[in-house]
């Protein structure tokens, strides 16, 4: 992703003139000189045409012109990769595995990096290791800071009430380690949270920036800088296949124990880049054997495995993932050996163009795309506008910042020059980690201002033994958030458990049951994931099992997507919802907590899920949309609503029939009444919804006066089903 080109030589005279006069250099005839010679002249240039419309070489076009080490075909193949990253963001319903164009990256930046390594010298270690990492700073430094700066910037400007985690995952992404940032925060790339993230995507570069860093070291234990023809021969191939292995098996294993890992870190990547590393090799290997990469069906073939993979979802990914990087590695060795007609498609002028791009574009686009989803939405009348600004932000930061900055002439040290990017580094990490946040609280709500959109107003802290922050400032804070204080007014408990979809009902809860026997108790402890995960035991559910009354409650809520292939996403109405491994393993541990609530006398009650908007966006920004656009991304059908919450529907249902003792309670069936679709606002304009999978406290509030009168049916049925002399009750009268 990162290495590619030789770009031309700037003095610190034109990198000034270039930063102080950004409009009228973009604007003038020489910067669309410039951009015309790298669409349609460069590649000719490569090529050894000199048609008559290309009149003169620009000082980039020399450099290539002398290197022998340029593969117009590469940059080619990372246009494709960019483009098929920035169609799974925009709409991944257009290319399920777009994603997978990050690996295609990989696998490139293997190659290119082990090519130049090989055609340059250097006279020791140190002076190797101090060229090697100055380049790679000058490559992505620049680029990046600018992107981050003025992502932050808008970030704190537009969005309301923007996460710390966004500002914290910016800092990273300045010193490489957001990979391993966003592994430690376990946040899943395909999540809606990391969806409203701007500097997801930039895991990427942390894994290359900290292959970056220990590949030096294996360089030269291997001998291919500062070594014998000899020793690399002998030592190259085995390390690198031992490390490729190694790797391997690890990605594999951890595609089943953590999915997380496999994704985000880097020793469970570094296979990919290898096989970049290896098939560099491969093609500097001229025996006999290598004559299959000359064949122009090997070409065709990678090419249509490449495409195919683009097309399968994200659950796919264990197979997929090894496909991409093969098919990619044949792409790149059988275009390097011979002039097929795929290589002559990816080396053709537009494809080299974007892929000359392929850097900012992929760093620029996803900032954007969440902006657009935090104002206005990505939808059609949107899309022209914010394809617009990604060409606009990508071509500006390629042209003034990326490319005038990489080469720049210092008059001092490389050493010094390197102690000056690392110092800039560290300071713009810092500044924006401690900055950023404090001016986002004064500064932010713009837009919503602007527009007379009012903010959302959030409840979390309303709740009580509610998430790991709050539980860790309780000496026990099991019995103190479970444990009812029984008296002759309140001598029942209702114990409300889950995720944060049962905090979402806390409210509900005690407004409703306010006047009736039952003191609500809440924990939210991570229980629903001992459930499914049966990791260990809940010390919340034993407790409950301890502690457990006849008459007593126990009210399980959590969100649909726990039992779904992918947490956050609807499920396509095409699709058919089967059970699976988690709704499975949640039945079976379920049912054991159920039985014993029945033998202990209670009562076990089953809440349904709350709606999950059709896109991931904020309230506000949706509420902006249904004003001035008559229309918002957020709006979900209750068709679509209830067929991705069918999973947990089926698992209710069937632990409703295995106990008298039991029931459902559904809020879709208030929430749409006869509508046949939801919004994040009501009729009044009034928000529904807090974010896109949370109602607000106050439509929490508005749904206990259909709860109550439905939780008293309930018991009432269960009273008289419980009789000897009462025929049972079937579960469909038990359905509230």
């Amino acid at each position: 992703m990162l290495e590619n080109r030789f770009p031309p030589d700037y003095n610190l005279q034109q990198m000034i003139d270039s930063i102080f006069n950004t409009p009228r250099y973009f604007l003038t005839h020489h910067a669309i000189e410039n951009i015309w010679h790298d669409i349609f002249c460069t590649p000719l240039f490569l090529k050894g045409k000199r048609p008559s419309h290309c009149t003169t070489y620009h000082n980039d076009t020399e450099d290539l012109l002398h290197n022998k080490i340029y593969f117009p075909h590469i940059d080619g193949l990372r246009a494709i990769a960019v483009m098929a990253v920035i169609i799974f963001h925009f709409n991944e319903g257009l290319l399920p595995g777009g994603y997978l164009g990050v690996d295609v990256f990989f696998v490139i930046s293997g190659f290119v990096i082990t090519n130049y390594l090989n055609n340059t010298r250097w006279n020791n270690t140190k002076s190797f290791l101090v060229d090697f990492y100055l380049k790679r700073f000058k490559r992505i430094f620049p680029a990046l800071v600018v992107c981050t700066l003025v992502t932050c910037a808008a970030i704190a400007i537009f969005v309301t009430r923007p996460e710390k985690l966004i500002f914290k995952t910016a800092a990273m992404s300045i010193i490489g380690m957001t990979n391993n940032y966003l592994y430690w925060k376990s946040s899943d790339y395909f999540s809606l949270d990391s969806s409203l993230n701007p500097f997801t995507h930039m895991w990427s570069l942390g894994v290359e920036e900290q292959f970056y860093l220990i590949y030096p070291a294996l360089l030269i234990f291997s001998g291919l800088v500062l070594g014998t023809r000899k020793k690399l021969s002998r030592y190259r191939t085995t390390l690198l296949l031992i490390l490729m292995v190694a790797s391997f098996v690890g990605y594999e294993i951890t595609q089943i124990t953590d999915k997380s890992a496999s994704f985000y870190l880097l020793p469970f990547r570094l296979w990919e880049l290898g096989v970049g590393c290896l098939a560099y090799y491969t093609y500097i290997n001229k025996n006999k054997g290598m004559r299959i990469f000359e064949n122009p069906l090997t070409s065709w073939v990678a090419l249509f495995g490449l495409t195919a993979c683009l097309y399968f979802p994200e659950e796919y990914q264990a197979f997929t993932t090894p496909l991409i990087v093969i098919t990619s590695a044949l792409i790149i060795l059988s275009d390097c050996h011979s002039k097929t007609i795929v290589s002559k498609l990816l080396s053709c002028s537009p494809m080299v163009w974007v892929g000359l791009l392929s850097y900012s574009l992929y760093i620029w686009h996803w900032p954007i795309l969440v902006l657009g989803k935090h104002t206005l939405g990505l939808q059609g009348k949107t899309a022209p506008a914010i394809i617009v600004l990604i060409l606009f932000f990508s071509i500006s930061s390629y042209y003034l910042v990326e490319r005038p900055l990489r080469n720049i002439k210092y008059s001092f040290s490389l050493k010094k020059q390197l102690s000056l990017y690392v110092t800039l580094m560290v300071l713009a990490a810092l500044s924006i980690s401690s900055y950023a946040p404090r001016f986002s609280k004064n500064y932010n709500n713009i837009i919503a201002d602007l527009y007379e959109i009012e903010p959302v107003i959030p409840w979390g802290d309303d709740v009580d033994c509610h998430g790991e922050l709050d539980l860790s400032q309780k000496k026990d804070p099991v019995k103190e958030c479970l444990e009812p204080t029984r008296n002759n007014d309140k001598p029942k408990a209702f114990y409300l458990i889950g995720d944060s979809h049962a905090a979402q009902f806390y409210f509900m809860a005690n407004k409703a049951l306010a006047k009736t026997s039952y003191q609500v108790r809440f924990i939210n402890d991570g229980s629903i994931d001992g459930i499914i995960n049966r990791n260990e035991k809940s010390k919340s559910m034993q407790y409950i099992v301890e502690n457990i009354k006849p008459g007593d409650v126990v009210a399980l809520a959590f969100h649909r997507g726990r039992l779904n292939n992918s947490r956050d996403k609807h499920i396509p109405l095409q699709e058919i919802v089967k059970e699976n491994k988690k709704s499975l393993a949640f039945k079976r541990h379920y049912l054991e907590f159920q039985n014993k609530i029945t033998n202990a006398g209670g009562v076990s009650l089953l809440l349904r899920d709350t709606p999950l908007m059709a896109t991931i966006a904020t309230s506000p920004s949706c509420k902006l949309q249904v004003e001035y656009l008559g229309s918002s991304v957020c709006n979900v059908s209750a068709l679509q609503d209830r067929h991705t919450r069918r999973r947990q529907d089926m698992v209710y249902n069937e632990l409703n029939k295995k106990h008298s003792n039991t029931c459902t309670w559904d809020p879709l069936n208030v929430m749409y009444g006869n509508n046949t679709s939801i919004d994040v606002t009501d009729k009044n304009g009034e928000y529904i919804m807090w974010d896109w999978n949370h109602i607000t406290k106050q439509t929490s509030l508005d749904l206990s006066k259909n709860f109550l009168p439905a939780f008293q049916k309930c018991i009432n049925k269960i009273q008289i089903a419980t009789k000897p002399s009462q025929e049972p009750v079937t579960p469909e009268t038990k359905v509230i």
